[in-house]
């Protein structure tokens, strides 16, 4: 297939308005979404160096490995029945031989993968290594596909599959991917992070506000839509409010986390402010009677944590919304000390009704004017609590926020068979979880919290547990 025939194949189609292109070039979209995932990885040294050690690979190949399997996400959208859905855009190629019939396109990207391995180019390790990670890129809409399929040429058609193997190709040559990588055996812990890294990639994306449709005459010059791709890529990120605000690195005092604070610290309080730090995942648990001040040594070992390289935020899970609505007023004024001076850090409030709550709305409010200069006055610590409008929006993205407090359920929905639920194992592998009293729950409740752990420990991430 001629390079020129890749740009007839359309990915997005019928924009919001009426003006500009009809249309969105498939090639071009998932360059977009690409370029979202190389941007946050190269933006992210924790979340790069942690996807990085899971897929038993350095740093300096993640990236272009990460960008080639994110390009990679919709390619199953080359498929006829697919490119059949809006019959005046199908491809010359397919002869105008339409076939409408129902068709997930993340399900016939893994199946494409499944019958037609060498067409990914993906060599140096056995097929398997490979597929939970081709998996979790292709299951970007929220779930694994799942489905076979007897013949993938009627899927696809012969032109189809010609030209997902010369995309595939073009991928790997704009992303100089190595020809040959030998990552680990087991890549399923890497698969939940990278499905994370696919969803929020492909929304940012995705956002026609962002990434606007644009004509298929720029396919001329691949690698200069690569470069626009990236500088969009940038913008977008920091308007959605996801890159990380930088931790505090130098020491602090409780009496810098906490204001008005009387006393000495317990001793209990002393220990989380002195007590070595492993070298991979933190398991803490603090165990003392209520008022004795467990959130502040838990925010003091959030804070080494964070200081340390090992968390980027905290997410505090609590038993009830009231709990929860109680700990995000603490939080609205604190969270800022854990953060390096001039960062505005998003706090976010993660429960079923938290838009009733006054304190969060008054946080959206802010988020939405977080590029304009704020007060630095210690009475305007309160009014600055911010939360980014593109997090704040969506309870699945809550937990992108540089700091959260909300419901333990909200926390366990990550490790349940729940829509999209690898985004929220996303945000909570860079951050600190803290579970405050964990002895309330039943034992039901308790086994999904041990899951809980291990997830988190699995994928690099430290806990803290209260009681």
């Amino acid at each position: 297939m001629h390079t020129d025939d890749l740009y007839e194949f359309w990915g997005k189609a019928r924009p919001p308005n009426d003006e500009g292109p009809r249309w969105h070039p498939l090639v071009f979209h998932c360059v977009d979404v690409a370029a979202v995932g190389c941007t946050l990885l190269r933006e992210y040294p924790l979340l790069r160096k942690r996807l990085a050690t899971l897929m038993g690979i350095g740093e300096e190949q993640l990236v272009p490995l990460a960008s080639y399997l994110l390009a990679l996400h919709d390619i199953g959208k080359f498929a006829k029945r697919f490119q059949s859905k809006v019959p005046s855009l199908l491809p010359s190629c397919f002869d105008g031989e339409l076939d409408a019939r129902s068709y997930d396109h993340g399900a016939g990207g893994l199946m494409l993968y499944s019958k037609e391995r060498d067409l990914f180019g993906l060599h140096g390790d056995t097929p398997r290594s490979w597929l939970p990670l081709i998996s979790a890129v292709t299951g970007h809409h929220g779930t694994p596909p799942a489905g076979e399929s007897p013949d993938i040429r009627r899927l696809f058609g012969k032109p189809g599959v010609a030209a997902a193997r010369s995309f595939a190709k073009g991928m790997r040559t704009l992303f100089d991917l190595p020809h040959k990588l030998n990552i680990a055996r087991r890549c399923e812990p890497a698969s939940y992070a990278l499905a994370g890294l696919a969803v929020l990639s492909d929304w940012v994306g995705s956002n026609v506000e962002w990434f606007p449709y644009q004509d298929r005459s720029l396919g001329a010059d691949l690698r200069a839509y690569w470069h626009a791709a990236q500088q969009r890529a940038e913008n977008a990120l920091r308007k959605s409010g996801v890159l990380p605000a930088r931790p505090r690195t130098e020491g602090l005092r409780y009496s810098d986390l906490v204001k008005g604070l009387k006393g000495a610290p317990s001793p209990m309080q002393q220990w989380a402010s002195a007590v070595d730090l492993p070298e991979g995942p933190a398991l803490f648990m603090i165990e003392d009677e209520t008022g004795s001040g467990k959130t502040e040594a838990a925010l003091m070992l959030a804070h080494r944590l964070m200081a340390a390289g090992k968390a980027d935020g905290l997410y505090m899970a609590l038993p009830t919304m009231a709990t929860a609505n109680a700990m995000f007023a603490r939080l609205e004024d604190t969270h800022r000390r854990l953060f390096a001076d001039g960062e505005l850090p998003s706090v976010v409030l993660a429960h079923g009704a938290r838009k009733m709550h006054d304190g969060f709305r008054a946080a959206m409010d802010v988020g939405a004017r977080r590029e304009e200069p704020l007060g630095q006055a210690e009475s305007d610590e309160t009014a600055s609590s911010a939360c980014a409008a593109w997090i704040a929006d969506d309870r699945r993205r809550s937990f992108l926020a540089d700091v959260g407090a909300g419901t333990v359920d909200q926390a366990l929905l990550s490790i349940l068979p729940s829509k999209h639920q690898s985004l929220r194992l996303l945000g909570l592998m860079r951050s600190v979880l803290i579970l405050d009293e964990v002895h309330a729950y039943d034992a039901y409740m308790q086994r999904e919290i041990e899951a809980l752990l291990r997830f988190q420990a699995g994928l690099g991430g430290s806990a803290i547990l209260l009681s």
